[in-house]
């Protein structure tokens, strides 16, 4: 009696990566340079702030508390204020001269980030939230922590039903584009949510300044490599680039005949 075989499937690694690193592709190598360099910048200038944050306040170096990244309008704060408001601009401009008027949804969320961050929204939201709902303290949590917590999951409910109506609609660049963006979003909401929760828990304790820089400089980075992903897509439209298949084409293109 044959035996029937059944083949089995091996996962290409190799075409794996490359699909996940093609919109970051340059085939132009100076532009590819260019990208390279503002990427290393942003994360350098991060990490400088992240340690001077650190030096502040467990060696007692300096007296000037606007080294704390923690800090309202500090000089962390502050970096991390332009930042944002260049990804508000940068998506909106980048709408605006393709097709894909849908990179304006993300250039409304970048510009809402930098709203709660400079107005304390978020912490304003949990106490109308805890007082509304009543929440007690519990487990080490104030009541308005709850409320903060209740007010965050509200917030990425609110903007995963936006972002599903667009993407939807939207090209398969847009798609390919939101899943980064929404995994960064992701790793910057665990940040700050995460670490608002780990502020209570330790505040009495000599490691509070470290959670400061773990949540606010981990914040600090991810930011970065959105902006650097903002940056990209505007790189990636250059005229120098054209020659190299747009996202769409690259993956809707006619086999040669």
């Amino acid at each position: 009696m044959a035996t029937r075989t059944v083949p089995t499937r091996t996962l290409n690694w190799e075409a794996t990566k490359g699909a996940i690193m093609r919109p970051f592709a340059l085939q132009n190598p100076a532009i590819a340079r260019l990208s390279q360099t503002l990427i290393t910048l942003l994360v350098a200038v991060d990490l400088v702030l992240i340690l001077l944050h650190l030096v502040y306040w467990y060696t007692g170096v300096s007296s000037s508390d606007y080294l704390s990244i923690s800090r309202e309008r500090g000089y962390g704060e502050f970096f991390q204020y332009i930042k944002l408001f260049w990804l508000v601009l940068l998506f909106a401009w980048y709408a605006l001269r393709s097709s894909e008027k849908r990179y304006l949804f993300w250039s409304a969320v970048f510009g809402y980030i930098l709203l709660d961050d400079s107005l304390t929204i978020h912490e304003h939201a949990g106490e109308i939230i805890r007082n509304t709902l009543h929440f007690s303290a519990l487990w080490g949590l104030r009541g308005a922590d709850y409320g903060e917590l209740a007010f965050y999951i509200l917030l990425f409910g609110t903007l995963l039903l936006t972002l599903g109506i667009f993407y939807y609609s939207g090209s398969h660049a847009f798609r390919q584009d939101s899943h980064y963006l929404l995994g960064l979003l992701v790793a910057f909401g665990l940040f700050a949510g995460v670490g608002d929760v780990l502020h209570m828990l330790v505040r009495e304790t000599p490691i509070f300044r470290m959670v400061d820089a773990i949540e606010d400089g981990g914040e600090m980075i991810v930011i970065s490599f959105i902006v650097w992903f903002a940056l990209l897509l505007q790189l990636r439209s250059l005229p120098a680039q054209r020659a190299v298949p747009l996202p769409d084409e690259r993956y809707h293109r006619r086999p040669p005949y």
